[in-house]
């Protein structure tokens, strides 16, 4: 009887640690698959009226306003759907459901910023977003069934942290949905062991490397004046590591997690820390944002198809909106500004450099003078205060003494092997991962399981004993 009232606590108490690492959520996945697949040879609409409640029972153990997500999906469905069968006045009723649609965003995190908001506001918000302003715009249809809109929009492995997902991707009609049902089983088994490999990985990216990296760079954030200028230089370029592995480590076990269901999802990173631009690192980093902010307020705003100077404005009211949409505080806004501006210098150079691309000199010079930028741009994004990004600045380009390092190395060998491997793990082309990933689907499913197994010894093993929240479920 104990354990039974223990189990029923867990199940209706709110868990500020309740991530895809915790071993509360893989033990009710586990259940939750169990009769996911049971339920696989019944009609889809029973198989995501089973996925929406999971979803938002999640929901509601992440705590906050959680039943502000229900509210959202049936609001922005029934406005969304008016406006699709209007005739007229239909660009009101688009700007409408998007002010009511955000409004509750701008309320929590701009206004009323003390209250406990509920998970992924931020990105199911914009996912409901980028299904009105689609259907206004229609390129896409306007009969979705409400439990296909409340599967898009509630959908668990997107809500901690994205990625933002269009419409396309998980709004399925139902020829379509036949065409998977009656696909070659091997492609099945692929995707779900992509999907395993891609939890793998993201288990080691964010439990053995993200939040080993954590530990070290929170103490030096927190007070810089304490620390030399090798302990501050390693801190900020152990953030670049932490933010990467982090955040595409949640992507990859989120994408992982609905491939195990059936379901692809675009890739939310792509070797972001090889670009050779910061124009091409936009490309890379957090596509699903990014692309977001391209389709919906660059193009709109003119894009590129403008004269030179509404183009940089274009570019600065973007990164404006991406630095918006992470916070309101004035390092944010320093964030997006420079990335504004690096842009900018890019967009103007970019034209008078073209015929020095593809030298092995100008690839490296351009790559590193990239990954600095917005390794340097990572420490307004991070600090609490424009006192702290100072001294970090200050204290990182003081005199680094050869003496300093050595000490550093000894000190703390093992983070300095740590981000070794994590720096080597960014190398790795796109292609090469791919085989790798390939490689293992092929494997018998005892080997993969020790893998499995093997990845999540790891994690414990260097875990600090405590779940450290993923950074982006902080937006």
């Amino acid at each position: 009887m104990e354990q039974l009232q223990k189990i029923l606590s867990m199940l209706v108490t709110a868990d500020e640690n309740w991530t895809f690492l915790s071993l509360q959520f893989f033990a009710l996945f586990l259940l939750f698959y169990l009769f996911f697949i049971i339920l696989s040879p019944a009609k889809r609409v029973y198989r995501k009226i089973y996925v929406v409640a999971f979803s938002l029972f999640f929901a509601y153990k992440g705590g906050g306003l959680w039943f502000l997500l229900p509210a959202i999906t049936v609001v922005s469905w029934l406005l969304t759907r008016l406006m699709g069968r209007a005739e007229h006045n239909r660009r009101l009723l688009c700007s409408i459901t998007i002010i009511v649609t955000l409004a509750p965003l701008v309320a929590l995190r701009y206004i009323h910023s003390s209250l406990l908001i509920p998970i992924g506001i931020s990105f199911f918000t914009l996912q409901a977003i980028s299904y009105t302003v689609d259907v206004y715009r229609k390129k896409f249809r306007n009969d979705a069934s409400f439990v296909d809109y409340s599967f898009f929009l509630t959908f668990f492995p997107l809500l901690l942290a994205g990625p933002i997902t269009r419409a396309e991707v998980l709004i399925g009609s139902e020829s379509n949905d036949k065409k998977k049902q009656s696909s070659d089983e091997g492609e099945r088994q692929m995707l779900v062991s992509t999907g395993l490999w891609l939890i793998i990985v993201g288990i080691i990216k964010k439990a053995a490397i993200a939040d080993y990296i954590a530990q070290y760079n929170d103490m030096v954030f927190l007070s810089p004046e304490t620390y030399n200028s090798v302990e501050v230089i390693m801190a900020v370029l152990g953030y670049s590591l932490q933010i990467f592995f982090d955040f595409s480590g949640y992507s990859d076990m989120a994408i992982g997690l609905a491939a195990l269901m059936g379901y692809q999802l675009p890739a939310n990173f792509r070797q972001p820390y090889q670009s050779l631009s910061l124009t091409d690192f936009w490309h890379r980093w957090h596509i699903a944002l990014s692309s977001w902010l391209r389709d919906y307020v660059y193009i709109p705003l003119g894009g590129n198809r403008t004269h030179r100077l509404k183009h940089y404005f274009n570019i600065v009211i973007t990164m404006l909106v991406a630095a918006l949409w992470h916070g309101s505080t004035l390092m944010f806004m320093i964030w997006g500004g420079l990335h504004a501006v690096g842009l900018i210098v890019n967009k103007a150079f970019s034209p008078l450099l073209k015929g020095l691309k593809n030298s092995v000199l100008f690839n490296a010079l351009s790559w590193l003078l990239t990954f600095v930028f917005v390794t340097f741009a990572w420490i307004f994004f991070r600090s609490p205060d424009i006192s702290h990004a100072a001294q970090m600045i200050t204290s990182a380009c003081s005199f680094v003494s050869i003496v300093d390092i050595f000490m550093f190395v000894q000190a703390r060998g093992t983070l300095v092997v740590v981000m070794f491997l994590g720096i080597l793990l960014l190398t790795v082309r796109g292609s090469h991962a791919d085989w790798i990933a390939k490689t293992f689907c092929k494997m018998p499913f005892l080997l993969k399981l020790i893998i499995f197994i093997a990845a999540v010894q790891l994690a414990i093993n260097s875990s600090s004993g405590t779940i450290v929240p993923f950074i982006y479920s902080h937006f």
